[in-house]
């Protein structure tokens, strides 16, 4: 291959090709005892990706922050536009004991001599997950339950998953609202 021709390679290549040499270059100039760069010059290795620059770990915290940004406002716009077409959760009352497989979509209320003591559904996120929430005032934490007319419940306060999938939501007359 000709030195001017690079268009058989892949630029990302090329790029990384170039700036092993590159490093190459500068470590033999500062074994030699000469500076790596010249004062005020801008090194030729800061256009190329973050793991390709020799640092391993995560991307810029800035960088991070705006993709999450985004991808939060598309979700959020997304459930926004699609929650009129889609049906509320169903609200199963059920005696003592959960089913051994849950429905999606599906609220199970446990009750036993009367009292509602438990309140699971599978995790809206998608993972599957099986999110139990306690419904006894006597022990932290509680949430409540509000049967509404129209056969729709809603939970208080908000179902807030902090391992795993880390969902946050509020499920309100059947529906669920991320945070």
């Amino acid at each position: 291959m000709k030195v001017g021709q690079v268009d058989e390679i892949e630029p990302l290549k090329f790029r990384f090709k170039l700036a092993r040499e590159i490093a190459g270059i500068l470590r033999a100039d500062s074994k030699r005892g000469e500076p790596a760069l010249p004062h005020g010059s801008v090194s030729l290795l800061s256009g190329l990706p973050f793991q390709m620059r020799g640092q391993t770990g995560r991307r810029p915290s800035g960088a991070a922050k705006v993709i999450r940004g985004f991808k939060q406002f598309f979700e959020k716009l997304w459930s926004g536009l699609s929650r009129p077409w889609s049906r509320p959760y169903r609200t199963v009352i059920v005696q003592e004991y959960l089913p051994n497989r849950l429905r999606r979509r599906t609220l199970y209320i446990v009750e036993e001599d009367g009292y509602q003591e438990q309140a699971a559904m599978i995790c809206p996120c998608g993972c599957g997950a099986v999110l139990n929430m306690n419904l006894l005032t006597d022990t932290r934490p509680c949430w409540h339950v509000i049967m509404h007319d129209d056969g729709t419940s809603s939970l208080r306060p908000s179902v807030w998953r902090k391992k795993h999938c880390g969902s946050h939501f509020w499920f309100r007359h059947g529906r669920v609202h991320w945070c």
